[in-house]
């Protein structure tokens, strides 16, 4: 079975588990018992050091091992490969469990990114933003790549740059394993779905704003197909469907589930809301992910085929796979 897809299907099975053990007594929803919650924590690649400032990354190239050293620079930014003679600056998210501060490694997005500009020399400067923040500053040219990012279709709008395309300011990197896009509704909302996403014109949808989350939903909601309602991340969306605040939300259910898990909710909340919230089958997707280069960027090009090939070195030599394996939500912590 291929990665990408391995990782898909363990996204689902993950949501649909924890579901399972919020409710396996059939009546009042419970986290794992204070035996089970090690087991809990290495499913959640949980950071032991999130309050750490340093940060290093090991990886295999060309038959050598490295390890390049991160730094914090302040709450949100951090500084990578020190020193290297090309110097770039990056704009992310927390989005766990693929990436984010208090992720063992800061996930396995972030490991993999590091590793591969560290390898072609460069010096890496990574900040943190809410997501709609992240994509205006790359495509306004502030920062050089916007990471982790869905596809882009061709004719997708920019919400920054007024009648302009998104590709009109950014180009995709190759392709890395993602996860997948989904419907998730509230328990008691009855809603059959088969596919077609016109059985969803009438219904409140929740979108985390600058979100893409597939070509063809994308294009119906930019025509007003769809009763839109943003939210600044996953988190919010759960919860606007948790209070009935819209119908379903679109997302990664793995993202959603980590996001009630690893939020500030007390047990009690954290178990009635993962309770509540299930995904719709069949899903709307499998995306993978990718790096966006600014084009504004004087040397856009040369960043944009350092990137995919060092994207194709680490398929090739199976490095890629092995940090994505290391970082993942079931990966043990040493």
């Amino acid at each position: 079975m291929k990665l990408r897809t391995f990782l898909a299907c363990s996204a689902i099975i993950f949501f649909m588990l924890t579901l399972s053990v919020c409710n396996r007594s059939g009546s009042d929803p419970v986290l794992p018992e204070p035996e089970a919650q090690a087991v809990s924590s290495d499913i959640l690649s949980v950071n032991p050091d999130a309050d750490s400032d340093l940060l290093s990354v090991v990886f295999s190239y060309q038959g050598e091992s490295r390890s390049v050293s991160g730094q914090r620079l302040d709450s949100s930014t951090w500084l990578f490969n020190a020193g290297a003679g090309k110097k770039i600056r990056l704009a992310t998210l927390d989005w766990p469990p693929y990436i984010g501060q208090q992720l063992r490694g800061q996930g396995w997005v972030q490991q993999v990114t590091v590793a591969l500009l560290a390898s072609r020399g460069y010096e890496l400067k990574i900040s943190y933003f809410p997501w709609a923040r992240a994509v205006s500053l790359v495509e306004n040219g502030e920062y050089d790549i916007l990471y982790p990012e869905y596809y882009i279709a061709p004719q997708e709008p920019s919400d920054f740059i007024q009648n302009t395309r998104r590709l009109d300011h950014l180009e995709l990197s190759e392709e890395l394993p993602g996860g997948p896009v989904a419907l998730v509704k509230r328990r008691d909302f009855a809603f059959e779905f088969s596919g077609d996403l016109r059985e969803l014109h009438g219904l409140r949808i929740g979108v985390v704003q600058g979100y893409q989350n597939t070509p063809e939903f994308d294009a119906r909601m930019a025509a007003g197909a769809f009763v839109i309602s943003y939210a600044v991340d996953d988190f919010q969306n759960a919860q606007k469907l948790f209070y009935g605040r819209i119908d379903i939300l679109v997302g990664d259910p793995l993202v959603i589930t980590h996001s009630i898990l690893a939020s500030d909710l007390s047990r009690d909340e954290k178990n009635d809301m993962l309770q509540e919230l299930e995904p719709v089958y069949p899903i709307l997707q499998e995306n993978s992910l990718y790096y966006a280069v600014s084009t504004r960027n004087s040397a856009w090009q040369s960043l944009l085929a350092d990137l995919n090939q060092a994207i194709a070195e680490f398929k090739a030599s199976g490095e890629l796979n092995r940090l994505i394996a290391d970082f993942s939500p079931a990966a043990p912590v040493d």
